[in-house]
């Protein structure tokens, strides 16, 4: 069972363009897959990564990452007394304001979208390599009641005093929530198969990625690599994170994007070295 189904990303036409919105996301290398019957809402993908994108005329501020979709059980989405039909979207949504938690089952993910959507499939600028699937997130936020919901769904916890690190049932997904400012999901963590042809593919784009001009020690044959596509290496060479980073410039939402060899957790050490050069930058 897929643990995570999709991010919502929230926009307010009267402040700004969905044109350029659309184009931010064609120029990440998402497509337009499915759009609402009745509304504005569509789903957009890139491989196993999906965006539901969502008008809202009373957000305030900038476009940005409003929610989260979970997959689960009936018998987990039954204790959910909180859960109510969606109108906008058609999901199970547990409304947080300004967060919301969509709920699914998933014999009912395709029927609903099937019932409600049509599709559109309109297919971005040709990506040779891209984005596989999300695999985390960073909230930061003053409720504590995300992290007690996505225990109820079955996520296990660990963490420290500042924050919760919560991992899906099937250990593909990690949701970490820090208690500091209260910005909101600012933080998404993609995997790709080739960070270094994603990276390249993203440039073609003009999606800016960070600058970081590290000298990686004991990666071998990937020592030159990570040096020419200027990206950060995390761990050693038998267990390892290789990552880029695009700042939230493009999307209103920092994107890390990595190809891992067994290295598995999502920790706060990379998400503070991102927050520490971003401060430096």
């Amino acid at each position: 069972m897929n643990n995570f189904s999709f991010f919502e990303y929230s926009f307010n036409p009267n402040t700004e363009s969905e044109v350029e919105i659309k184009q931010r996301l064609h120029r990440l290398g998402f497509a337009h897959r499915s759009q609402h019957h009745r509304n504005n809402v569509s789903i957009w993908s890139q491989a196993l990564c999906i965006i539901l994108l969502r008008e809202n005329i009373n957000l305030t501020g900038h476009s940005r990452i409003t929610g989260i979709g979970i997959v689960a059980n009936h018998e987990s989405i039954a204790k959910q007394h909180t859960a109510e039909p969606c109108l906008d979207t058609d999901f199970m949504k547990i409304d947080l304001n300004p967060f919301r938690i969509y709920l699914i089952e998933e014999s009912a993910l395709d029927v609903i979208v099937e019932a409600n959507y049509k599709t559109v499939d309109n297919m971005p600028s040709k990506y040779s390599h891209g984005f596989e699937y999300f695999s985390g997130v960073e909230i930061d936020t003053d409720r504590p009641y995300i992290k007690d919901i996505l225990l109820e769904l079955g996520f296990t916890r660990d963490g420290t005093d500042s924050s919760d690190r919560l991992i899906s049932p099937n250990k593909r997904f990690t949701v970490i929530i820090r208690y500091k400012e209260n910005s909101g999901a600012h933080t998404l963590v993609v995997d790709t198969h080739d960070v270094f042809k994603t990276t390249a593919s993203l440039l073609l784009q003009d999606v800016d990625t960070m600058t970081f001009n590290d000298e990686p020690e004991g990666f071998k044959e990937l020592t030159h690599k990570i040096k020419g596509y200027d990206c950060v290496a995390f761990g050693k060479y038998n267990s390892h994170s290789i990552e880029n980073y695009i700042p939230k410039d493009t999307f209103n939402a920092n994107i890390i994007f990595r190809q891992r060899k067994q290295y598995v957790k999502l920790s706060e050490t990379s998400l503070d070295f991102y927050e520490k050069r971003s401060t430096v930058s």
